[in-house]
């Protein structure tokens, strides 16, 4: 480190283990300095492994800014609760039948063997990578770990803009809690849980156990499930009503449908098909017949869908009981959610209907985003007395890498430039030279890959890491799904447009925007429902339930986004852009400018910006 640069002091926050690692960095005023994905780096989707290439992105992010301070790190979950919880999730199938047969000796040393290495291990991994990344002696550093639940609500609120809040988690499951809510004060940093519940009710898996029923994979397919919703009908939601329920505080679900135990090899039982009467789907070729155009639908393919609506609308049900439920305990309107669960823009429209905008859904909500909640933590179990941002700001979301000229050169050359001599390589500079030749390549029917500025920190592409094309043109959804993404045909598109445009394609719901700077419709954490005159002309943009998950674009966020849609809605006559992640199907988002470049040379794109570098494919 160099003495002529200032000191920041910070605290970091590490999520690893189960699925989607991270490392967040936040100074001691509150402020978050960044925030980077493991599977950005690593190329590996939902990478759960010590965030080794994250944790060497933080130090070369700190290293150009200042000299750093490390007071503490922070890990978003209590490891040995966790071990424990799975440990007894198995005792649990032991009967008074087969006792006799288990040596309990050996399984009390099991589960005394295994909390004492997640005790030791996980801070002794943390301190290791930290010396050896960074080169310091990390032996005085503190670091602790903190409930998963905790981690999740310190995020969103300590991101939110509301100085007093209810704070809801709803994930799949933490160490023992699957869904917390909370009293939170900003004037003295605390947090106060005041409702919880345990294993083995969890509306995550409830709705993950449906996702594989229907042949999706579990923390992957979920989001489709939601978007198959809206092909079904409620056939089967009396039925899955029965089996899930919450009521003023109290969480049940019927344990003979269901297994969350740790080794089970799938979340439902036979009794599940038994009571549906419809068998679990074998894989998902089935979603192929499904589109806008497919007419009436094949009886199984109806009867799956009609399965994601009812359970879709059963999560949006309970997520409303709830709602109500923890105004009703801190007696405050003002809501945070996270959790892998609060990804569901769907249910999230709803809530937002409810409570009239005052809804604030933390953009990095799945278990990545509780890297910045660990950090929070860290941060306070030193201080209480934090200046928190203010509530005029906006939750900045590009909190990731950024990567030079030259990066982006190196990586063109050895990459498209090896590959075919006839490509159009320009240099353009400045946002309104780059939103020109946005405008020109979009008018042109063409799909445009952008890589640009810091890396987006959550599951959704935002403006930097995105591909764009225009909701004009009715063929774009198709030539998406086909040529680029390669993805199921009857999956939707995020419309992004100019918050001032909104009004006139999607109708009443972009009122409550303007409740507060961090509304989800910023970040693609809720949905609207536009009319149906719209959809028919815009089909790529709105789904077939008339319901669009919109990005309201602010000059202040995504200024280049934002000039784009207005040049458009001047041009063509329609300032939607269609929004869509920078990877295919099957890959992370893109990382660095390499991973770009190979993604681009993997697929049919018509022309990218990459950083300054415009490219024409021919």
């Amino acid at each position: 480190m160099h003495t002529s640069k200032p000191e920041t002091k910070v605290h970091l926050g590490l999520s690893f283990g189960y699925h989607d690692s991270a490392v967040a960095v936040i100074a001691s005023n509150g402020l978050i300095l960044f925030a980077e994905h493991e599977e950005r780096l690593s190329r590996v989707k939902h990478d759960n492994s010590f965030p080794i290439n994250a944790l060497k992105a933080a130090f070369n992010f700190l290293e150009k800014q200042s000299d750093y301070n490390i007071l503490g790190v922070g890990y978003y979950e209590l490891p040995q609760l966790k071990e424990a919880r799975k440990i007894l999730s198995n005792s649990s199938k032991f009967t008074a039948e087969t006792l006799g047969e288990v040596d309990l000796d050996h399984i009390q040393k099991t589960i005394s063997d295994t909390v004492r290495y997640q005790d030791y291990c996980i801070p002794a991994r943390i301190r290791d990578a930290l010396a050896s990344v960074s080169g310091l002696d990390s032996s005085c550093i503190p670091i602790r770990p903190y409930e998963h639940h905790h981690s999740h609500a310190a995020g969103a609120f300590f991101t939110s803009p509301f100085k007093r809040a209810s704070a809801i988690t709803l994930d799949g499951a933490g160490e023992f809690e699957t869904t917390t809510i909370w009293s939170c004060e900003k004037s003295n940093s605390s947090l106060t849980k005041i409702w919880s519940a345990e294993l083995p009710f969890s509306l995550g898996l409830f709705y993950s156990a449906i996702t594989s029923y229907l042949g999706f994979s579990v923390n992957e397919g979920e989001y489709k499930v939601m978007g198959l919703s809206a092909y079904g009908r409620p056939t089967f939601k009396k039925l899955l009503s029965s089996l899930i329920t919450f009521d003023h505080g109290v969480a049940w679900i019927d344990t003979n449908y269901f297994d969350f135990s740790a080794t089970a090899t799938r979340l439902y039982t036979a009794k599940l098909q038994e009571l549906l009467g419809v068998p679990p789907a074998g894989d998902t070729a089935w979603v192929n017949d499904i589109s806008d155009e497919c007419g009436t639908l094949s009886d199984h393919c109806q009867a799956y869908c009609d399965i994601a609506f009812s359970a879709q609308l059963l999560l949006t049900e309970i997520q409303a009981k709830l709602v109500r439920y923890a105004a009703h305990l801190n007696n405050c309107s003002a809501l945070c959610l996270s959790g892998g669960v609060a990804l569901n823009s769907l249910a999230n429209l709803n809530t937002d209907r409810t409570i009239k905008g005052q809804l604030y859904v933390f953009p990095p909500s799945g278990d990545a985003g509780s890297a910045i909640g660990a950090a929070y933590l860290s941060l306070l179990s030193q201080s209480s007395h934090i200046s928190w941002r203010s509530h005029l700001d906006s939750f900045d979301p590009f909190l990731g890498s950024e990567y030079t000229r030259d990066e982006y050169l190196d990586a063109i050359t050895t990459g498209i430039l090896s590959e075919a001599q006839t490509n159009q390589i320009i240099e353009i500079r400045g946002c309104e030279a780059k939103v020109a030749w946005l405008a020109k390549q979009l008018s042109q029917r063409k799909i445009v890959a952008l890589h640009q500025g810091r890396g987006e920190f959550g599951p959704r592409a935002l403006g930097n890491r995105s591909i764009l094309a225009s909701a004009y043109y009715p063929e774009m959804k198709e030539k998406l799904n086909v040529l680029i993404k390669k993805r199921e045909p009857y999956r939707p598109y995020a419309p992004a447009i100019a918050a001032e445009l909104a009004k006139t394609y999607f109708g009443q719901d972009i009122d409550n925007f303007s409740a507060h700077p961090s509304h989800p419709l910023r970040y693609m954490a809720s949905v609207v429902q536009a009319e149906e005159e719209m959809r028919e002309k815009y089909p790529s943009a709105i789904h077939y339930d008339r319901t669009a998950r919109v990005q309201l674009l602010t000059q202040n966020i995504n200024p280049i986004l934002h000039q784009l849609s207005l040049h458009l809605e001047n041009s063509l006559g329609c300032g939607i852009l269609l929004n869509t992640s920078f990877n295919l199907g099957y890959e992370a988002l893109v990382g660095d400018p390499y991973s770009a470049v190979n993604t681009l040379t993997w697929s049919r794109f018509d022309s990218a910006l990459l950083g300054d570098f415009a490219i024409v494919f021919e």
